[in-house]
């Protein structure tokens, strides 16, 4: 299984995944430790953490599957190549409509290695299998590149994807708690730093940004993402981290 989704619907995750597998899970393979990705792995699997290295081979069903390390989106950010097939499980490195969040001359490097093997299907951790692979990494690749050529632009960006991603993790924050709430974010103060405001400043004028495009709605006094996601139960977010949890039952060692 590549990676496990949000630990809000882990349970989910775990039914479905046991549900195609026949109830067992051999081996989980992240494509980057972010929250979205490995927040079913402690309910799946008894052990994990095998570092995996580029070019390193993985029996992966009856396929072999290559690590193409894709650093960009994170660090660690790999993907997964099967030559025959020609098929390449990207995971946030790009998808149909845009590009993984963090974009450095690094990340550009990495969708260019990627262009480079010349996949027949892609397969984004995130919306639909993009209709023109050719034209979906011709995209990332222009959008990757003019966020290295924006810096100022690439801060904006990544500050409305965050704070659209807490909205949907929380199910709105309420409309007179939201400046607190941001002047509290680490992430915050520092893009107020690195775009040469203060932190109310960029507080206001963010959201203020979003309302104006329409991405944050606020229907009931409680400003909400407007896109399209899967609701978040508040006590589905008061687990230990993964390491503490106990493992299931059954669940493969590996």
């Amino acid at each position: 299984m590549v990676d496990t989704g949000f630990v809000g619907h882990a349970d989910q995750t775990c039914d479905w995944a046991r549900a195609q597998a026949g109830g067992r899970i051999e081996m989980v393979v992240n494509t980057h430790w972010h929250a979205d990705h490995v927040g079913g792995n402690a309910a799946l699997q008894a052990t994990v953490d095998q570092a995996l290295d580029d070019q390193q081979r993985l029996q992966l069903g009856e396929a072999e599957w290559q690590v193409v390390a894709t650093p960009g989106h994170t660090p660690g950010q790999l993907c997964l190549w099967q030559p025959d097939e020609r098929l390449l499980a990207v995971g946030d490195a790009l998808s149909d409509y845009d590009v993984g969040r963090v974009a450095t001359a690094t990340a550009v490097a990495s969708l260019e290695r990627l262009d480079a093997l010349h996949p027949r299907v892609l397969i984004p951790a995130h919306g639909p299998i993009p209709a023109d692979h050719v034209g979906a990494l011709a995209q990332a690749r222009r959008r990757a590149q003019r966020l290295v050529d924006d810096p100022d632009g690439a801060v904006w960006y990544g500050a409305r994807r965050i704070f659209a991603y807490a909205l949907m993790i929380r199910g709105g924050i309420p409309v007179d708690a939201v400046e607190d709430y941001l002047l509290d974010r680490a992430w915050l103060t520092d893009a107020a730093r690195l775009l040469r405001r203060s932190a109310p400043e960029l507080v206001a004028e963010l959201v203020d940004t979003m309302r104006r495009s329409g991405a944050v709605v606020e229907p009931d006094r409680r400003l909400h993402a407007a896109a399209e996601h899967a609701p978040v139960e508040a006590a589905t977010l008061d687990l230990p981290w993964p390491r503490d949890r106990p493992s299931t039952e059954g669940n493969s060692p590996r």
